[in-house]
């Protein structure tokens, strides 16, 4: 690749976070781009470059670790739900997107009958990106950002609404006493956060396929389901919680 630029090394930065579940850790993130769009978010600072974009971007820096910033897609576009409705939605000022989710996740059952567009293109599409500023997405990367805004809004639900198996800790720091017959994911919780700087030569689990985990994945109804989002969520959601109580305790 020649004449890396903003928004090729944008796009590629983009790609990798969507490969990962819509987030990961910021120099892991820069460490997988080419090597001139890696010099040229080197050259701006990467912190800066994804500060560019707040429109696109969360960052989170963890108290335990300074230096680790987590990066997150934080698109503010929402799907409108009257839209699906008999009628459509009448709001002419609506600020929400009238797409099909379905269309977006290429399952869409009705096809030319469905009540909710199945085009990126269309003016109220146009409308509501350009409100946002995010004009600037080809019509590709907005549908692979909303795929995971779709997708965000199921692990929500499933998260909330299902039980879900633990993480083992004793497995993650040194070794599980229960083997077997622990009722916990024998998986590396780094891993599940996109931060293990191991990769491929972990010596702890970077899937859920093995024969312990598999047994333990049968008693929960996940079909269909990315466990391993359903898992980053209700970790995200107890370190909120952690950090929430730590400064109700500071402010006592």
């Amino acid at each position: 690749m020649e004449g890396a630029t903003p928004k090729t090394a944008l796009e590629e930065f983009v790609k990798h976070l969507l490969e990962n579940g819509g987030e990961l850790e910021l120099g892991r993130a820069v460490s997988h781009l080419s090597q001139p769009n890696r010099k040229l978010v080197s050259d701006y600072g990467a912190l800066e470059f994804v500060k560019r974009y707040p429109r696109l971007f969360m960052v989170n820096q963890t108290r335990q670790k300074k230096s680790k910033v987590i990066v997150k897609l934080d698109v503010p576009l929402k799907f409108c739900p009257q839209a699906g409705e008999t009628g459509g939605c009448t709001d002419r000022r609506c600020d929400k997107l009238h797409l099909c989710p379905f269309f977006v996740k290429e399952s869409c059952k009705f096809g030319d009958k469905c009540k909710r567009s199945h085009d990126f293109r269309d003016e109220h599409t146009i409308r509501v990106v350009r409100h946002f500023r995010l004009d600037f997405l080809s019509s590709s990367l907005l549908q692979k950002i909303l795929k995971i805004i779709v997708e965000e809004g199921e692990i929500q639900r499933a998260a909330a609404n299902r039980s879900v198996p633990d993480i083992c800790k004793f497995y993650n720091k040194a070794v599980c006493k229960k083997g077997e017959l622990c009722p916990c994911l024998h998986v590396c919780e780094h891993f599940v956060d996109g931060d293990c700087k191991f990769g491929a030569t972990c010596k702890r689990n970077h899937d859920f396929s093995d024969d312990h985990n598999t047994t333990v994945l049968e008693q929960y109804d996940m079909d269909g389901i990315s466990i391993r989002r359903v898992l980053q969520f209700r970790r995200e959601r107890e370190r909120k919680r952690t950090m929430s109580a730590s400064s109700d305790g500071e402010n006592r």
